[in-house]
């Protein structure tokens, strides 16, 4: 124990004497200094500069006491029906309408709108990236024309068990049904096409006859 003191003694002060401005900024007692006026400024962008180090420190929100927050800042909401995962580098399509309401023959966005594998990777997708279109003046989606169905993987990262619907709420309405994947899994000679349960915890495989809701992704980095 007395060598375990004297070895962390020994480091402590070998790491004062190499730092620029601690020994300095110890008292005659050896306590710390009052830190210098200005040190610390705030830069008006909820950051804070640390003028001795040449750090930046992020600014905590709300109160102490005021209970965590259920705002994910991973998922950022685009504000033209997208939402952006800032740890995937992943955009993804918001759906409409409410759960339950009814699927929509005019807006394909709708999220209780069911559709076959073949029809998701191909005529819903092609709506989406405005090549697919019913009137002259129709475009993409949120002004972009790399839309596509995502791999399992890449549906998987949104998925949040303990979440309501397993899924974070800023994605907006989701059905708790299954919902397709562009992937496919070898079965025997053939190949199938997986989907993913937003209602269970163990994504399975169907051939393509079914009919499954669709999220669309594209990749925004």
């Amino acid at each position: 124990m007395v060598r375990s003191v004297f070895a962390c003694s020994a480091v402590l002060a070998v790491v004062l004497a190499m730092t620029p401005g601690i020994a300095q900024s110890q008292g005659r007692a050896g306590g710390a200094a009052p830190s210098p006026a200005g040190r610390f400024v705030d830069n008006g962008d909820e950051t804070i500069t640390d003028t001795m180090t040449g750090l930046m420190w992020e600014k905590k929100t709300s109160a102490v006491g005021s209970g965590p927050s259920t705002m994910d800042v991973r998922d950022v909401d685009n504000g033209d029906e997208t939402i952006t995962d800032t740890m995937t580098g992943l955009m993804w399509e918001k759906k409409t309408s409410a759960v339950g309401s009814g699927p929509s023959t005019m807006d394909v966005r709708d999220v209780d709108n069911r559709f076959t594998w073949e029809y998701a990777m191909n005529e819903y997708v092609d709506r989406l990236n405005g090549r697919l279109i019913a009137f002259a003046t129709d475009g993409a989606f949120a002004r972009h024309t790399d839309w596509r169905i995502p791999t399992m993987q890449e549906l998987q990262t949104i998925v949040e068990p303990s979440a309501p619907g397993r899924i974070n709420a800023a994605f907006g309405p989701n059905a708790p049904a299954s919902y397709w994947t562009s992937s496919k899994r070898l079965l025997g000679p053939t190949a199938v096409p997986w989907y993913l349960g937003f209602g269970t915890d163990i994504p399975v495989y169907v051939g393509q006859p079914f009919s499954f809701h669709v999220r669309a992704v594209r990749t925004a980095r």
